[in-house]
């Protein structure tokens, strides 16, 4: 990390902020955090100067378009322009920005993969809240992934860097600074068309961005083959959703940022429901040691926990249903969800007798193989056929454990 220029502390300093240290570096040059005395507040100053790419005019043109691009939008998940100038002689464009203090997504995705669906329903739809904010300005981002959408403590996000964006209404400073051929922006993310030929998209490129986002933050992966089984424990209104976003034709995508998010926050789902508040869950673990089991080791019940605020179960780690997958309907300690009639979970039965399994049951082919009481009463019947008895085999105390078949 280099040290402060003095240049710059010296230039800033006359506008009313003070540089403090470097936090982070990119394409255009560093980027730097400042105190602001007169209003008590942090914020961030990006320079454009970068050693490799100071004579790339293109480049040049694309961050002074940048403070220009967010200077129109005004919305609480895009971070606000105060002010730009030059130093050095007017060689080191620079501007100050709103301080994001947060992660990326692509932070939190390394440490923990994938994310809980509540969770990604709640960044999705203020990420497409700053999409169609832009989007209603004639904007476009051009480069939508998790490295540019930071996130704070609280869960509120961010949709960061339109060092690409691009206006489509022709405006001195905004129009389009990409040749026919160029390609810029983030590949995994990026829309086929934009793939091609970036000089010509619209806004369906970046809502098929979003949908790769989403897809990644669900599954941890942003490889779309087989995408409907593996969104398959993703509420059906999120999993189509995200389909739609993610097709290759952009004709089958859909029009608008304001559609999808229609689409997410469709009534056959609830919103996000905050984790800090307090409310019942099961664990989504059948063999939770905790799960109510009989005397005898069969499955009687999910592990229920009341007041539950984690995502994870505290006995085995596995996650927690706070909601039917089909409606958003609370759970209500009942297997089937009282507003739709989604079950909420599975409860392990023999293909064989129909009685609930134990634990070591429950991953084995009961069709053929039966269970344990079917193994008990096969033994039992064997040992009646071994002492030439007749056997008895209606008497329910013969093979009593309190569970029904």
């Amino acid at each position: 990390m280099r040290p402060l220029p003095q240049k710059y502390i010296d230039h800033l300093a006359k506008q009313g902020f003070h540089l403090s240290k470097e936090i982070g570096t990119g394409l255009s040059g560093h980027v730097y955090l400042a105190s602001q005395p007169s209003l008590a507040r942090d914020v961030a100053v990006k320079f454009f100067d970068s050693a490799f790419q100071k004579n790339n005019e293109n480049l040049k043109k694309r961050f002074l378009r940048e403070s220009r691009i967010l200077a129109k939008l005004q919305n609480p998940n895009i971070p606000y322009v105060l002010t730009r100038g030059v130093v050095e002689e007017g060689k080191v464009p620079y501007m100050v920005l709103e301080y994001i203090d947060g992660e990326t997504l692509e932070d939190t995705l390394d440490k923990r993969q994938q994310l809980p669906v509540d969770l990604v329903l709640r960044f999705a739809r203020q990420i497409l809240n700053a999409l169609s904010c832009a989007h209603k300005q004639e904007i476009l981002h051009r480069d939508i992934k998790p490295g540019n959408i930071i996130i704070q403590d609280d869960g509120f996000c961010y949709l960061i860097d339109f060092s690409i964006g691009v206006s489509l209404t022709s405006e001195e400073g905004l129009t389009r600074a990409t040749r026919t051929g160029e390609h810029l922006g983030s590949i995994k993310y990026m829309s086929p068309e934009q793939s091609q030929d970036m000089s010509s998209v619209d806004k369906r490129s970046d809502i098929y961005s979003v949908g790769i986002v989403l897809l990644e933050l669900l599954t941890g992966s942003v490889d779309k083959s087989n995408i409907s089984r593996k969104l398959s424990k993703v509420p059906p209104v999120v999993r189509d959703a995200i389909i739609k976003a993610c097709e290759h034709d952009l004709d089958d995508r859909y029009d608008s940022a304001d559609d999808f998010l229609r689409s997410l926050s469709s009534n056959n789902f609830t919103t996000y429901r905050s984790k800090d508040l307090p409310g019942k869950a099961c664990c989504s673990n059948r063999k939770c040691p905790d799960a109510r089991w009989s005397e005898r080791g069969f499955f009687k019940w999910p592990n229920v926990i009341d007041n539950a605020t984690s995502s994870f179960c505290t006995s085995c780690g596995s996650e927690l249903i706070y909601q039917c997958h089909s409606c958003g309907g609370d759970f209500d300690d009942t297997q089937f969800c009282g507003h739709c009639g989604t079950k909420f979970f599975l409860v392990p039965e023999c293909e064989k007798c129909g009685s609930h399994l134990m634990a070591i049951d429950m991953d084995s082919n009961t069709a053929t193989n039966g269970c344990e009481k079917c193994r008990d009463k096969e033994r039992k019947n064997q040992i009646v056929a071994n002492s030439s008895k007749t056997p008895v085999l209606n008497s329910p105390q013969d093979f009593d454990d309190g569970i029904p078949f």
